[in-house]
């Protein structure tokens, strides 16, 4: 239809793509046929119920409600030609409890420092995977990840994760009794041709947190998402 045409057109996707949902509990991916997806519209809870407009609706693709088999908490979609997900490569960060005086030292930027200067490292971590040293510590309001390259000792990834009125600290993996089966960080190659990802250290009140990617030229992803309440 003409509606449906003027959508697809308007995110740039196409009928021949298909639609790829990437779970990462079950690290498994279920995909669609874009086109054999309907296009449906409904009411944005935030919109006008009385004189309606056409920005008071969201319109998206409509996939099944339950695409795997089991509930489970974390999942990327994905639109496209091809997959871009890889499957048996992600996997769940374990931390371990370390001394906090055997965190790495790293140069911080002018920023971070001024944020910084007055707090002291508490509570940090360590986890090592297919020669790569991940180190986390809690400083100020901030969690700060650094990732090394077991092997030279270069470093390759430098992240300050806030809390802030719009963001909150996710559970670190297991460290909470009452999250134990629940897994929260996630480090690995996801994504075909692109480094390890750092994802899952923020909840966020509006918007959704992007996937770092581990590599000193690497950009972070974005993930675009209608998160309000």
């Amino acid at each position: 239809s003409t509606h449906r045409a003027m959508f697809l057109s308007g995110i740039s996707i196409k009928e021949s793509d298909n639609v790829f949902i990437y779970n990462f509990d079950l690290d498994t991916v279920v995909s669609y046929s874009l086109k054999e997806t309907p296009i449906v519209a409904v009411m944005n809870p935030y919109g006008n119920w009385g004189n309606i407009e056409p920005h008071d609706y969201m319109i998206g693709i409509q996939v099944d409600e339950k695409p795997f088999e089991v509930e489970t908490y974390e999942s990327v979609v994905y639109i496209g030609e091809m997959n871009p997900f890889n499957i048996g490569r992600t996997v769940a960060i374990q931390w371990e409890k370390m001394d906090s005086d055997s965190f790495p030292e790293v140069m911080l930027s002018a920023q971070d420092s001024a944020r910084l200067y007055t707090y002291e490292t508490r509570d940090c971590y360590r986890f090592k995977h297919e020669g790569l040293n991940y180190f986390l510590r809690h400083i100020g309001h901030s969690r700060h990840v650094v990732v090394f390259d077991d092997h030279d000792g270069t470093l390759l990834s430098s992240q300050f994760y806030y809390d802030s009125e719009g963001s909150s600290f996710k559970p670190l993996n297991g460290f909470y009794d009452e999250y134990h089966e629940e897994m929260f960080q996630w480090t690995g190659e996801l994504f075909v041709n692109r480094g390890p990802i750092l994802y899952g250290f923020l909840y966020y009140s509006f918007g959704c947190e992007g996937i770092d990617v581990i590599g000193v030229d690497e950009q972070p992803i974005p993930i675009l998402c209608d998160n309000r309440h």
